[in-house]
């Protein structure tokens, strides 16, 4: 007997392989591929189920693949998989990934799943490690052996690589969060110098996630806390970038509508204005801090197509550098920027005076000026006679901080366009546009 347990023991560790040990295998190359291609199958349909991206996705090809004993087998999966053209509104159960078309340009993401499964229960325990952007480059490798160059493709981006390596090492507590933010990383193009600062910005992300559930089970109105494309940012960071300055009051005299001015009139319970062609698309003012003068020509953009038929986008870039009250990204007030556009003789179209982010010198040209005003006026406090003078007047500027909300009612200067009414809530709700 003691024999037997012996050979057993020498057969065991000849095989090369560590007790434990991780080992890589090939999917393809094995007797057991139709496993395996389903634990892939059901890794990916559970990254689309859990995904908040509008379309499907599909598997590309697989990346790399291991095992490792442990209380059963621990399979750890990495594939690439590229987006179709397959919207998930339209049948997401029963799609058929395999027939969905895909674009040359379209997007590829690098995930990773780990699958643990114990014959003797039946059982597989699926874990979605994360996803992250995948692009593949074309790369010159020197071949030593035979002396010549050879093209390696599909290489990994540099932090997508990163993204791969950290993943390994997530606290299986925060495989939820992680997931949810290489998505985001994704979804709005992030990238980040290292894997300190890819950390950083995920432990912000992490957060600012539980501050918005917190907020959300407080909100006693109609507002909507999530995700948005701010998440990675500290508070300190959004109001120096986004709220970078506190004004003072103007030290002109400031002309205010009287309340009494605004009759209160019978409105709708939904009116839009964009719907009346006088609202442009939505504009990003990137890193520059230059709110105040996208809420200042959205404004100006909606009130002159109503005024003359014509729609016309406007320069937030001759705000920027022009207006000499302000502080170009460094912050504004829109009463300030009115009284500039006045003295400016009025504003350039945006394909003439380009938005770019940065505050330079001004190169204002007057012969290209589209659009004038003649005054401004500052509108009461009040919720609604504000949504009286939008329906009868057209869109106008508002304040509404924005760092962890995506919808409702709550400052930072935007524009709004719409009003409206929701069930239950007694309270109009605007939407704003920026």
């Amino acid at each position: 007997m003691l024999k037997l347990f012996l050979s057993l023991l020498i057969i065991n560790f000849a095989s090369g392989e560590l007790v434990g040990g991780i080992s890589e295998f090939d999917l393809h190359e094995n007797s057991d591929s139709e496993f395996y291609s389903y634990l892939v199958d059901e890794s990916l349909r559970r990254i689309n189920f859990e995904s908040k991206d509008h379309r499907h996705w599909k598997l590309d090809r697989i990346f790399s693949s291991s095992k490792q004993v442990v209380n059963g087998i621990k399979y750890r999966l990495s594939f690439v998989t590229v987006q179709t053209q397959c919207n998930k509104q339209n049948d997401k159960e029963r799609i058929e990934l395999k027939l969905c078309s895909v674009r040359d340009d379209a997007p590829k993401q690098l995930c990773q799943s780990e699958v643990l499964v114990k014959a003797w229960e039946s059982s597989q325990e699926f874990v979605n490690k994360g996803c992250s952007h995948f692009e593949e480059k074309e790369k010159k490798v020197e071949n030593n052996v035979q002396g010549r160059n050879e093209s390696l493709s599909k290489v990994i981006d540099t932090q997508a690589e990163t993204i791969f390596r950290i993943s390994k090492h997530i606290k299986p507590k925060d495989f939820g969060v992680w997931n949810l933010f290489t998505g985001f990383m994704d979804r709005h193009k992030k990238q980040y110098e290292s894997k300190k600062e890819i950390l950083r910005r995920f432990r912000v992300y992490k957060r600012n996630t539980r501050a918005a559930k917190v907020l959300q089970k407080q909100e006693l109105g109609t507002a909507v806390y999530g995700e948005t494309q701010f998440m990675d940012l500290t508070a300190d960071e959004f109001r120096k970038i986004y709220l970078p300055y506190t004004w003072e009051s103007p030290s002109f005299p400031v002309k205010k509508l009287d309340p009494e001015d605004i009759e209160d009139d019978d409105i709708p319970d939904a009116f839009d204005w964009r719907s009346k062609d006088v609202v442009t698309p939505v504009k990003n003012q990137g890193s520059c801090g230059s709110c105040w003068a996208f809420s200042v020509t959205g404004n100006i953009e909606g009130q002159w197509a109503k005024k003359t038929g014509k729609l016309v986008s406007l320069s937030e870039q001759e705000l920027v550098d022009c207006d000499v009250i302000d502080q170009g990204c460094n912050g504004g007030l829109p009463l300030n920027a009115y009284k500039e556009i006045i003295r400016m003789g009025g504003l350039e179209p945006e394909n003439e005076y380009p938005y770019d982010g940065h505050k330079e010198s001004c190169h204002l040209a007057r012969k290209d000026i589209a659009v004038y005003i003649n005054d401004s006026v500052q509108l009461p406090p009040d919720e609604k006679k504000m949504a009286i003078w939008l329906f009868k007047n057209g869109p106008i500027s508002v304040e509404d901080r924005v760092l962890l909300k995506n919808g409702g009612t709550c400052p930072e200067e935007k524009t709004r366009v719409s009003l409206g009414e929701e069930e239950k809530v007694p309270q109009e709700v605007k939407l704003l546009r920026r």
